[in-house]
């Protein structure tokens, strides 16, 4: 009966250990995907800035397009000029 009482013992004990390492992984499985979302949510950040940036960058350049496509405009002209100045 000993025997039986010391196994039965052991067997509870072997229980609530895999019992707690249920716990203690589920614990760190969620600490992991908690890390992952909050990583997942600062790239989309940094995208989102990066872009907002480069839209920002690109109202200014698209002005500067225009100036110079009305320097380019002008140009022909000016060597025009100097075409017919030659002959």
């Amino acid at each position: 009966m000993d025997a039986m009482a010391e196994k039965q013992k052991l067997d509870e004990e072997y229980q609530k250990k895999l019992e707690k390492n249920k716990i203690v992984t589920e614990e760190q499985t969620a600490k992991r995907r908690r890390k992952r979302q909050k990583l997942k949510e600062k790239k989309m950040l940094a995208k989102k800035s990066k872009l907002q940036q480069k839209s920002d960058h690109a109202a200014p350049d698209s002005d500067a397009s225009v100036d110079e496509e009305k320097d380019d405009a002008e140009e022909p002209s000016f060597m025009m000029r100097r075409w017919w100045c030659r002959h």
